[in-house]
């Protein structure tokens, strides 16, 4: 069980959303709309480009495995409407 941006078409285990929302608040990026919790709070469109942008951004500060993984999420986040975190 993790955190499923429905929209997006992106999940996260709890130990990814956590660290990902640490990163964004380290990079500066506005994570008010982010839940602890998956109640179907939604992320505006705003936001999913903004954190598309940072993690493309940032990507050379993660190790090989994280930048596998993180990489396919950049479009995914900068082209969604919005998502619902589930």
């Amino acid at each position: 069980m993790g955190m499923d941006l429905i929209g997006a078409d992106i999940s996260y285990n709890w130990h990814g959303w956590a660290y990902l929302i640490s990163k964004l608040n380290e990079w500066g990026v506005d994570t008010c709309e982010f839940r602890g919790c998956n109640d179907g709070d939604p992320i505006s469109k705003e936001t999913c480009i903004a954190v598309g942008n940072a993690i493309e951004q940032h990507l050379d500060e993660f190790d090989d495995v994280q930048r596998r993984f993180l990489e396919p999420h950049i479009d995914k986040w900068r082209t969604c409407d919005g998502c619902e975190q589930w």
